[in-house]
């Protein structure tokens, strides 16, 4: 019986915050290596090209859980707080996310993970709850950096 993504990403999670500093693999067959990626397991299998960007802040993310705007059940995020972030949603379209710093300007970006391109662009002040809603439905990876 296969699992699916979002079992196998609330177990990672899960683990993650109990082991913070194991590396945590898992029988990736068939599953969304960005959902396994944004709970917080070790080298998941991401699906196309991926920004240089990303894969370089990468390191610097921990397992991202904000306490003020909790993310819906079925998302999961990694962040450096203040300069990097990825919110995987499986399912909920709005992703509700505190930016800090008001001074700051962030670039908003949605990337498709089934080619692992890049759309979007678009800038964000820093400083309060931003909501982000992609175009279209399904899956999505929201990456917000600062800028």
């Amino acid at each position: 019986m296969k699992r699916s993504d979002a079992s196998i990403a609330r177990q990672v999670r899960e683990y993650r915050k109990r082991y913070p500093d194991k590396a945590i693999l898992c029988d990736y067959d068939g599953m969304d290596g960005w959902a396994a990626l944004a709970a917080g397991a070790s080298v998941p299998p991401i699906r196309g090209q991926v920004d240089a960007g990303l894969l370089a802040a990468l390191p610097k993310m921990q397992p991202y859980e904000p306490a003020s705007t909790p993310l819906a059940s079925d998302q999961w995020a990694l962040a450096e707080p203040g300069q990097n972030y990825v919110v995987y949603s499986l399912g909920e379209p709005v992703i509700r996310l505190e930016l800090p710093s008001a001074d700051a300007e962030f670039a908003v970006n949605w990337i498709d993970p089934s080619s692992g391109s890049m759309t979007g662009g678009d800038a964000v002040r820093g400083g309060e709850v931003r909501t982000f809603t992609p175009a279209g439905r399904g899956r999505r990876v929201l990456r917000v950096t600062r800028k």
